[in-house]
């Protein structure tokens, strides 16, 4: 898994993946035994932190930090800040990142433009899941 950010906080915090106790209710049963609890908060156990790669990445330069292909790209809630130009370009980035078959997810608000909807197949219009064609 890689997780990018811009905002170096937002990276800390993932890195650090601490959490409030009061969240651990929503975690289905199944994966809490991949979590430690202290009192007030619980922590992701190291055997799935190292398997997550989180870095500092500006949008602009994606295409030019990765050499592997990915299954899933999640982008939620970020195009709302950049002009259709700009959308346009980083999904063909995306898509160019994707493996066949893989699949973008937005936000549920975010839309794919006409100018790169023939890359894609909607899957899900109410979760804005993508399939790369």
């Amino acid at each position: 898994i890689t997780a990018i950010d811009i905002d170096k906080e937002a990276i800390e915090k993932a890195q650090m993946a601490i959490y409030p106790i009061e969240e651990y209710k929503s975690i289905p049963d199944k994966y809490k035994q991949y979590v430690s609890i202290n009192d007030k908060t619980f922590t992701i156990n190291d055997s799935i932190k190292q398997n997550v790669n989180i870095v500092t990445i500006n949008l602009h330069d994606i295409d030019f930090l990765f050499d592997s292909k990915f299954n899933i790209i999640i982008c939620r809630n970020v195009f709302i800040y950049f002009n259709k130009e700009f959308q346009n370009k980083i999904v063909s980035k995306f898509y160019n990142l994707l493996e066949t078959d893989g699949h973008l997810i937005l936000g549920k608000v975010e839309t794919l433009s006409s100018y790169v909807k023939d890359k894609f197949d909607l899957i899900d219009l109410t979760n804005r899941i993508y399939k790369k064609i």
